[in-house]
């Protein structure tokens, strides 16, 4: 098996930490994935100008001082301006084998991912599938019909505790279920700083709470049966932001032996600066047999230092070790997730595995499209007055 050649688009904070004094998530896990055993081959970051470029090329040099893995990176544009497209010239032009990492904002996810697929290459991206479940649908049929494996960066399907959660409701340990209860918030610098351009071209429950929509989907093998929302819009106006500051979704999902039960999802990006946490985050399932619990942001630990204040960082995502040989290396179930990626890529090239076997046991394209579905379905509902939106089985798959 040749080395596996990876084109990047997107240089953001997800992708390379820029902004930040991290590395992001997707950078570290490449790396991990090398030492690992995989065979990598050269890896293209691609942004829009060569200014972030620049940036990913900066953070990939620090990242080879801090884990001495070494990865033969380069990054377009190279020359001054703006080149939306710069992406084309790459996935036009990389040698095989190679795969592709889709690490832009919603809205560029259908036409990026489009032209992917028609240039033959396998696609991990981050989530949502698309803002619409026509966009989705359309990828859906494309991939197939160009044979390739394409998949949604859903991590959180890798989390231990939605893992517990999951085999206590597949063992009928819970019972029938009756209601789930999210919570999942971020700080206001999410849509005001990080996410400010494109802010208005999402939405709270787009960008955040589609990951617990997922989950409970992959948890429970349920089917979405109809969809309300309720929203309001106070802070970020104010901002100059044209853009819900929380929005409360309630699903109502069928199981696989017809009994139903409601998911209730509050979401909202207006979190205080001062939060201890990026995000914050809780899941609740209550079932007839009992219940399951998680404070996914009380993870146990908290760090109190002068003038940074009190963290509460989650050990289990994305995090940097050190070992007794003084290397750093990363680990978590968003590490996990895109080696797992890049694992399964090798082992269709190899013929060891074909991507239709993945189609239930990976968040592919095809069982993504349930929670677009429901972000649709929500948002209709939105500019209905809050009415409920109904989701016919018949266009949940195709």
């Amino acid at each position: 098996m040749k080395n596996l050649n990876i084109i990047v688009i997107g240089t953001g904070m997800y992708s390379v930490g820029r902004g930040t004094d991290g590395f992001g998530t997707i950078l570290p896990s490449i790396g991990e994935w090398k030492r690992n055993g995989g065979k990598l081959g050269k890896v293209t970051f691609v942004s829009t100008n060569c200014k972030s470029s620049k940036v990913a090329l900066e953070k990939a040099k620090k990242l080879k001082k801090r884990t001495s893995i070494e990865i033969d990176v380069e990054a377009f544009p190279t020359e001054e301006g703006s080149y939306p497209n710069a992406y084309k010239d790459v996935i036009s032009s990389i040698p095989q084998p190679a795969c592709v990492i889709i690490v832009v904002p919603d809205h560029l996810h259908y036409q990026v991912a489009k032209d992917c697929l028609e240039a033959n290459l396998p696609i991990l991206m981050v989530k949502p599938l698309t803002p619409t479940a026509e966009e989705g649908r359309d990828l859906i049929r494309l991939a197939e019909k160009n044979n390739l494996y394409a998949a949604i960066e859903f991590h959180k399907r890798l989390d231990k505790a939605n893992l517990m959660m999951r085999d206590l409701i597949q063992e009928k340990k819970i019972g029938d279920l009756l209601y789930c209860w999210v919570e999942y918030s971020q700080r206001k610098s999410i849509p005001t700083e990080i996410f400010k351009a494109w802010t208005e071209k999402t939405s709270i429950l787009q960008y955040l709470g589609i990951h617990y929509i997922d989950i409970v989907r992959f948890a429970t093998n349920a089917t979405p049966k109809r969809v309300m929302a309720i929203g309001q819009k106070n802070w970020l106006p104010l901002q100059g932001l044209d853009a819900y500051d929380s929005i409360q979704c309630f699903v109502e999902w069928v199981a696989p032996n017809g009994s139903t039960f409601t998911q209730i999802i509050l979401t909202n990006w207006i979190d205080p600066e001062s939060s201890s946490s990026m995000s914050d985050q809780k899941i609740k399932v209550v079932g007839t047999n009992g219940r399951f619990e998680s404070d996914q942001k009380d993870r146990g630990i908290k760090i109190n230092i002068d003038d940074l204040g009190i963290s509460q960082p989650n050990p289990y995502f994305c995090a940097e070790y050190g070992n007794k040989s003084g290397e750093r290396k990363w680990e978590g179930y968003g590490i996990d997730s895109v080696m797992e990626f890049l694992t399964d890529i090798v082992n269709i090239n190899s013929g060891i595995i074909d991507h239709k076997d993945l189609k239930t046991k990976r968040p592919t394209f095809s069982e993504s499209l349930i929670s677009t579905l429901v972000v649709e379905a929500a948002h209709s509902s939105l500019s209905e007055n809050n009415i409920w939106k109904d989701i016919s089985s018949g266009n949940q798959n195709e």
